[in-house]
């Protein structure tokens, strides 16, 4: 009984640590709008929002997602715009 409560008194305490330790990174999941990648320094990213807007009672559709991409050795952002069955994709080095 002893041990099972320390196992979870320790693991609480784990869980807490992390939390207190990944503040920031915990904040942007309860804001899913904000741009995630500022932590990022090397490695691979991808973040994208997807919109969609529907006019004239369902006939006509748009689509746009912009987003962000990078690795090791490239980055650039985008946009995708889509509508009556036709895409066009546009990307931006930065």
């Amino acid at each position: 009984m002893f041990a099972a409560r320390l196992v979870i008194v320790v693991c609480l305490l784990l869980a807490f640590s992390y939390i207190l330790s990944s503040y920031k990174s915990i904040q942007l999941v309860f804001h899913p709008d904000r741009y995630h990648g500022n932590q990022v320094s090397n490695g691979i990213f991808f973040e994208g929002w997807y919109y969609k807007l529907v006019l004239n009672e369902y006939e006509n559709t748009i689509v746009a997602i912009p987003g962000v991409s990078m690795n090791d050795d490239k980055r650039f952002s985008f946009i995708m715009v889509a509508y009556n069955n036709n895409s066009h994709y546009f990307r931006f080095p930065y």
